[in-house]
């Protein structure tokens, strides 16, 4: 399994000086699928990010990462009440939870 850390500027470091923690989590229709945590201050956030790349590789992951990241703040700027929750990254956790059959609208 691929796993590896970025710290707050994206980029790759050891666990030790970490931000985000990815683990490759599984291929599908091509796309690789990383399971991407928040370091939370004590520990690895529980809902991670699901990022999804077109390589397996750090580099595709890094820039999924950038992407999702640009959309995160986009969306803070545009509506004030996320401003008032310091962890956006907690009110966006793209967990599998959140996504189920029954949510999907057809």
């Amino acid at each position: 399994m691929l796993t590896f850390y970025i710290n707050h500027n994206n980029q790759i470091c050891d666990e030790f000086n970490a931000s985000v923690s990815f683990k490759w989590n599984q291929t599908v229709a091509s796309y690789h699928i990383f399971n991407a945590s928040v370091w939370t201050g004590e520990t690895w956030a529980d809902q991670p990010y699901k990022v999804i790349a077109s390589d397996c590789s750090r580099e595709a992951a890094i820039d999924a990462w950038e992407q999702l990241e640009t959309r995160l703040l986009t969306l803070e700027d545009e509506d004030g009440e996320f401003c008032e929750n310091p962890s956006i990254y907690e009110l966006y956790a793209l967990g599998s939870d959140h996504w189920s059959s029954e949510q999907v609208k057809w």
